[in-house]
């Protein structure tokens, strides 16, 4: 009997509730502990599952027509693929297709199922979803929010090859993490400076406000109204405020304000969910701010889903990440740029999950958007100091993704310098620990990185590292660019308070891309799209400052809140790419440069 077939008879005897057939195979969850099983999820309720079909050339055509119109040497470069065109790229098998369609007729799904990207989506309801997967369906909690999950499903062992995931089912989020009576109190990511509203110049300890990103990052740019379109895609759900975005405006940007710059928001987040608390609601301000700061009078769009892994109500539940992908492949009308500052540790995802979601993220390329994700907020030991951590070294997925644009975090406008233990001001520090970056465990390097990736682990790495848990020297290096990550000051409830983490460079880099997309609009030339192979072509100074100050990006544990590491370790900032800052920041004029000098080579 094999291990998990071991484990499935265990659960029946622990729930009663599976009949174990011969001929299956079992699908296991690696839930965090801090999702508490509450009570079996109601029969009837809605439930639309993602069955991702095997992919006939397991997606090898989409990642190389990406590659093939991303870097600027290709004559095929930056011809974006239409939404007719894409859906034609990777699909699954006909016979792939023929299997699970009789398997869903044999349950009476088949006619509320729909071919679409890829993923067969079925909709049923929970005592229908049990029943195909030979499971039982649970609400489970993490002490603020509720989910719908199951710890283990079944698929008929013919079936097995033909579906590389089925969602929603033992894929957790990550949990929010409550204030036991043993633990200091969960540290938030701002706090009041009394300070704020007296600060005018863009020193050492000034805050980052578009005035000055656009004096250090040499931006003499406008966008011109509505010619492109970016979007930030809510981490959590929160209540968007246009009231403390017009105030924002108001001191940081009053020709925005004057002409009411706004967003247009589509979905309305997660009802089962209290708003995400407040650190969610200075998350969704954050971003939305930081963006249209700078971007403005470009449209904005905020996709408020409830988050990238999100929890779902009881009543309604689907994986909205899967959902957003497969709009942004099919839609018509898609935005040039996504800002997500959203991410959970690789070793917490089923890989199958990961990659697949990852070939879905390299056809969104394709289609000429740029998708940008936070590194992390605590070097490369995870997104965060508290919790469960499997091992020293934990990448954040999607940003180990190699088709999309990963941002760590610098500080000090006089003197830009890695995020790191030693830089970031103690405002910050409070819950941003250092730049997440490191090495992928799931995805191998990509050519477009050597040598800037591979001269770094030659040279840099400890040779104690080689037996660290977690450490990958071939995986796919974090993050590709930084920019600005501490003391944004954010508006909430007419607040304003300075925040810190990578979560503010990202949207600022969306910010920047967005201006050179307007910018190739202005000529005539197609959007940027999948930006990493162009950056990784650039000459040293040609468009990217090197970061070579900072330090070391050590994260931190704290045993109190559920970390019981048995060390931290990190990587130094350096001349080059390192996994602290990547390439660096940008250097706005050089970039337009950069440009201009690679249309020109192309009609030469």
């Amino acid at each position: 009997m094999s291990f998990l077939s071991f484990l499935s008879l265990v659960f029946v005897f622990a729930f009663g509730a599976i009949s174990v057939d011969a001929g299956t195979v079992a699908k296991l969850a690696t839930r965090d502990p801090r999702w508490e099983r509450k009570f079996l999820a109601p029969r009837d309720a809605s439930i639309k599952l993602h069955l991702a079909l095997r992919q006939q050339d397991g997606g090898a055509a989409a990642e190389r027509h990406l590659m093939a119109i991303s870097h600027p040497d290709s004559p095929h470069y930056r011809r974006h693929l239409r939404a007719d065109e894409i859906l034609d790229l990777s699909t699954p098998a006909s016979s792939t297709v023929h299997a699970v369609e009789v398997w869903l007729a044999q349950h009476g799904l088949l006619a509320s199922s729909v071919l679409f990207a890829g993923f067969m989506e079925v909709n049923a309801t929970i005592r229908q979803a049990e029943k195909l997967l030979n499971t039982t369906y649970f609400v489970f909690s993490d002490g603020r929010d509720e989910i719908v999950r199951t710890e283990l499903f079944h698929l008929p062992d013919h079936l097995n090859y033909h579906i590389d995931f089925v969602t929603p089912t033992t894929m957790f989020p990550r949990p929010a993490i409550k204030n036991a009576s043993n633990a200091p109190e969960q540290p938030q990511r701002f706090s009041q400076d009394p300070m704020l509203g007296t600060r005018a110049g863009c020193g050492a300890t000034d805050n980052v406000i578009p005035s000055c990103v656009r004096q250090v990052y040499d931006i003499n740019y406008t966008a011109k109204p509505s010619r492109v379109t970016y979007a930030v895609y809510a981490t959590e759900s929160a209540s968007f405020s246009p009231t403390d975005l017009h105030v924002y405006l108001s001191e940081y940007n009053p020709p925005a304000a004057a002409a009411n710059a706004n967003y247009t928001v589509i979905g309305t987040g997660d009802p089962s969910e209290s708003s995400g608390g407040i650190e969610a609601q200075f998350e969704t301000a954050l971003d939305t701010q930081t963006l249209t700061g700078l971007a403005w009078p470009a449209h904005g769009i905020l996709y408020n889903n409830g988050g990238v892994f999100g929890t779902q109500h009881p009543g309604q539940v689907y994986d909205r990440f899967v959902t957003f992908l497969q709009q942004l492949i099919a839609n018509t009308t898609i935005p040039s740029v996504v800002s997500f500052s959203e991410s959970m540790a690789e070793t917490s995802l089923d890989p199958a999950y990961a990659r697949r979601l990852c070939n879905m993220m390299a056809q969104v390329g394709t289609r000429g958007v740029t998708l940008l994700f936070s590194s992390g907020d605590n070097g490369p030991n995870g997104d965060q100091p508290s919790g469960t951590h499997s091992q020293i070294f934990e990448p954040e997925f999607p940003a180990s993704c190699p088709w999309v644009t990963a941002v760590g975090g610098t500080t000090n406008l006089a003197a830009e310098a890695g995020a790191t233990k030693s830089t970031i001001p103690l405002i910050n520090k409070i819950s941003y620990v250092a730049s997440g970056g490191g090495f992928s465990t799931l995805f191998a390097r990509p050519d477009y990185q050597s040598p800037a990736v591979t001269n770094y682990t030659a040279t840099q790495i400890p040779a104690s590292y080689d037996k660290v848990k977690g450490f990958n020297a071939q995986g796919r290096g974090i993050p590709d660019v930084a920019a600005f990550s501490t003391l944004f000051p954010t508006v909430v409830d007419l607040l304003t308070v300075p925040i810190g983490g990578t979560s503010a460079s990202t949207p600022l880099w969306a910010a920047i891309v967005t201006l050179l997309n307007d910018y190739e609009a202005s000529k005539g030339r197609p959007r940027l799209g999948f930006i990493n192979p162009w950056l990784y072509s650039l000459k040293a100074g040609a468009g990217l400052k090197d970061i070579t100050t900072g330090g070391n990006n050590v994260g931190s544990c704290y045993a109190l809140q559920g970390c019981h590491l048995s060390e931290t370790l990190g990587y130094n900032v350096t001349r080059g790419w390192d996994p602290v800052t990547g390439l660096g920041s940008p250097v706005f004029s050089k970039l337009l440069v950069a440009l201009d000098a690679r249309a020109a080579a192309a009609e030469s």
